[in-house]
């Protein structure tokens, strides 16, 4: 009897958790939808590496006299860009800056 209504109130459980909406944006939470990632992320190291993240979803990378294009996308705190080239990049937003696998930051200013 016991194991019945412990499993009667788990499932009870699971199915409240379940129909429960979307937790409530505190002021110290963090959306990602609401982080702006669009601007220019430069290399602290030399201004002439840098991509430029635009409003319409393409982006410029540029390096020294090297340049490429293509289109980018943000999934949760990850920003994927997909130059022409057809290789792509995965980058973590942390704060004003994109971080690379690599370790490799470029800082929005």
């Amino acid at each position: 009897m016991k194991k019945i209504l412990l499993m009667l109130l788990t499932g009870s459980l699971f199915i409240i958790l379940g129909c429960t909406s979307a937790p409530v944006k505190t002021d110290n939470s963090v959306s990602y939808k609401d982080v702006k990632v669009t601007g220019k992320y430069f290399n602290l190291m030399s201004q002439a590496i840098y991509i430029e993240l635009k409003d319409d979803g393409t982006f410029d990378d540029r390096f020294g006299n090297r340049s490429i294009t293509g289109k980018y996308v943000v999934d949760g705190n990850r920003v994927i860009l997909t130059p022409n080239t057809g290789k792509i990049y995965e980058y973590v937003i942390e704060g004003k800056s994109l971080i690379y696998k690599d370790g490799g930051r470029l800082t929005r200013q």
